[in-house]
Formats: C-alpha cells, sequence, structure tokens
C-alpha cells in the first residue's frame, strides 16, 4: 500500500510533485516522543512551505516523523472563485463550510462573522499533536473530519481554563502521556474523538489540545461484524466564526474593548474588530429597514449589548438606517475589498501565553441556529 500514512510523507511528495511553493502553513514535530513541546520547522510563523520543509528534512529525526503535523495549511496566492460567498480566497476547499450552509439555507450574513477567506487545512498521523493553548481571536471554530480521527480535549471556560494554561501551555497531549497530563484531562470539562465525516464544534477562547488518531472508521461486514480499521492520516479543516448569541457576544465585546486600549495590538485583532463592525452595520440595516437577521429580538438585544462596550459599535448602530442591507458582503467597505488580496482573520491564530484564559469569549453558538445557546463545547457527528 502506497498511502501516505504521516504529514512527513505528504510534504515529501508535495515537493515531488513541485506543489510547495504554492501553499504556506505551521509545520510542527516533536525531536523525541516523550518530548511534551514541539519543535516549529523553518520558524513559527504561518509562512511558504518550501522553506520549512528544507528546515524538516535536516532537523526531524527519523524515529519522530510521525509526529509531523501540518497545520494552517492555505494558498499563498488568493483564487478567483467561479461559483461562492466570495470573489477570491485562499481556501484550499473546493467548497468551505461557510459555502455549504448557506447552501443550506442558512443566512450566513446574520452572523457577527464567519472567515472562509484563508481558514485552514491540518494534516497528520497518528500521535501527531497540537499543544495546549486559547485562540488569542475571540471566536468559535466550526469543523469537518475527513479522514482519520481527531481527539479534542477542551476546558471549562473560566478558572478551568487559567489553571491548566498556567501548568501546561503548549504542553503537547500525545502517548505518552506524564501524570500531570492523566490529571489534567481528568479535570477537563469534555474530552470528545471525531470520527470520520463529523462536524465538531468548540470555543477557541476555553484551553484545547488536540491529537491524531490514525485510524480509519472501522467497516461493517456482511456478517454483522466489523473490519479492523485501517491505518489512515487525520485530516480536517475548520472555519472561525462568531453567531448572535448574547453572551458570546458580549463576551467577544470586552475582548474588543481590551483591543481599543492596547496601542500594541496585533494587526490580525485590528482587522477583526472592523470586520465585526462593518457586519455590525449590516445587521443593523436589516434591522432598521424591517428585514429578516436570524431572530431579531435576539439581534436587536445583542446588539445594544455591544454597543456598551465599544464606542464605534454604538456609532454603527445609532447610524444603522443609513446601512444599505443590499450591499454584497465582498463590497461593503474597503477593507472587505482590502481582505481578498491577503490573508484573512484566522480563528487559529494562537497567541496565547500562561495567563491568556484571563479574558476568553465562552463557546460560540452552532452554525446552522445563530442564537443557540448551549454553553458546552460540542463534538458530535
Amino acid at each position: 500500500d502506497d498511502q501516505a500514512q504521516t504529514a512527513y510523507d505528504v510534504m515529501s511528495r508535495m515537493s515531488a510533485a513541485g506543489t510547495l511553493d504554492i501553499f504556506k502553513g505551521k509545520i510542527n514535530y516533536r525531536k523525541a516522543l516523550s518530548d511534551r513541546k514541539d519543535s516549529p520547522a523553518g520558524g513559527s510563523g504561518n509562512s511558504g512551505l518550501t522553506r520549512k520543509w528544507e528546515d524538516l528534512q535536516t532537523k526531524c529525526p527519523e524515529e519522530t516523523r510521525s509526529t509531523v503535523y501540518l497545520a494552517e495549511i492555505r494558498r499563498l496566492q488568493a483564487q478567483l472563485v467561479e461559483s461562492g460567498l466570495r470573489r477570491k480566497r485562499k481556501s484550499t476547499m473546493t467548497t468551505t463550510m461557510r459555502e455549504r450552509a448557506h447552501l443550506l439555507g442558512v443566512d450566513v450574513k446574520t452572523m457577527l462573522f464567519w472567515d472562509d477567506f484563508s481558514e485552514g487545512f491540518f494534516i497528520g498521523g497518528g500521535n501527531s499533536s497540537y499543544g495546549l493553548h486559547v485562540d488569542c481571536i475571540p471566536t468559535s471554530n466550526v469543523g469537518t473530519v475527513f479522514a482519520g480521527h481527531k481527539l479534542l480535549a477542551l476546558w471549562s471556560y473560566g478558572d478551568g481554563t487559567k489553571r491548566v494554561m498556567k501548568d501546561h501551555f503548549r504542553s503537547q497531549f500525545a502517548a505518552p502521556l506524564n501524570p500531570s497530563q492523566v490529571q489534567a484531562l481528568e479535570s477537563a470539562c469534555a474530552v470528545g474523538l471525531a470520527p470520520p465525516g463529523s462536524l465538531y464544534i468548540f470555543s477557541g477562547a476555553q484551553a484545547h489540545a488536540v491529537c491524531n488518531v490514525g485510524f480509519s472508521a472501522p467497516v461493517s461486514l456482511n456478517n454483522g461484524g466489523s473490519a479492523t480499521p485501517l491505518p489512515s492520516l487525520a485530516v480536517s479543516s475548520y472555519e472561525a466564526y462568531v453567531g448572535v448569541n448574547q453572551r458570546h457576544a458580549e463576551v467577544m465585546a470586552m475582548g474588543l474593548r481590551k483591543l481599543e486600549d492596547d496601542s500594541e495590538s496585533d494587526s490580525d485583532l485590528e482587522e477583526f474588530q472592523d470586520e465585526i463592525l462593518e457586519n455590525v452595520k449590516d445587521l443593523a440595516g436589516h434591522l432598521w429597514k424591517g428585514r429578516p437577521a436570524a431572530d431579531n429580538e435576539s439581534v436587536r438585544s445583542m446588539l445594544s449589548t455591544l454597543g456598551t462596550f465599544s464606542s464605534r459599535i454604538q456609532e454603527a448602530v445609532s447610524h444603522g438606517e443609513d446601512i444599505s442591507a443590499d450591499v454584497s458582503d465582498e463590497d461593503t467597505c474597503k477593507f472587505k475589498r482590502r481582505r481578498q488580496y491577503r490573508d484573512g482573520i484566522a480563528g487559529s491564530t494562537d497567541c496565547g501565553s500562561a495567563n491568556s484564559g484571563a479574558s476568553p469569549t465562552p463557546p460560540s453558538s452552532s452554525a446552522s441556529v445563530a442564537t443557540q445557546s448551549d454553553d458546552q463545547a460540542a463534538v458530535g457527528k
């Protein structure tokens, strides 16, 4: 069987095919299986894969190639989209999750935020992992597992996240686990195994860690039994979004207010704030013109709450009657036009620290029900 079994194999084949220079992303590996911290190949930033592959070949021990993990893979250059909700995007997906939701009848423009411009693709073999962290962009994530299984551990918003971040920030929760990690997992609010073909929804504001399980789903036999699962890469993709759930919007707004007070803010956070402002204008315009925008009462309450946290949002809401709800999400403002030609806001952007659990956003709402109020992370078929 000539199938790739590790992300290292995938990189080798991409190199042979001459496709590495088309994509960018992150590549991490462990120098020893017992290491609890990973090492970045070619630097920790999201950048072109060619130099990262050269560095990986030089530094990754042969015995730990199974730990190589390709994260946040996307195109280096935006591509024209013949049929989609955007004219251009860097996503590797033929049809993004946002586009699929739209085709199923979900009005995705009633979301405060949904990034399918440059969200990433993830590939890893069995026992590859991504270290425990909290996303610095206050969003939730909705993803799909295409192959293999993804084991996801989450810790409760607030104190649970603070504690585990203090003791295990960037720790790899992959075999062999040490006693301290086992104890930390026992305190997790959810540990879920997402099988091939499943959707997973969780809040990036909760501390979370991922370990890939490199087996396919069991195959049913005619006699009623099942065949042994075959080795498989774990392949998945997710997109960042923020619904109009009252509590989620409130905590997101606190993050935006902190951004306004921080003169050294990250550019991704500034762009996220601009995106939220434009979407607030769209939602306010829908309300003032009497057009449906998810659950109008929930949206009106949410916008009112957001206005108490941000003067810019309050101004956008107060002038909502002047906003045209007929303008497309690509042409609304100069910011969105510029965004066609550069990386979008990545919900997977990780700027966590040992103290980053102090003000995360709680789990966001379901992609299919913008006003869902479930405070638990969901990992479901």
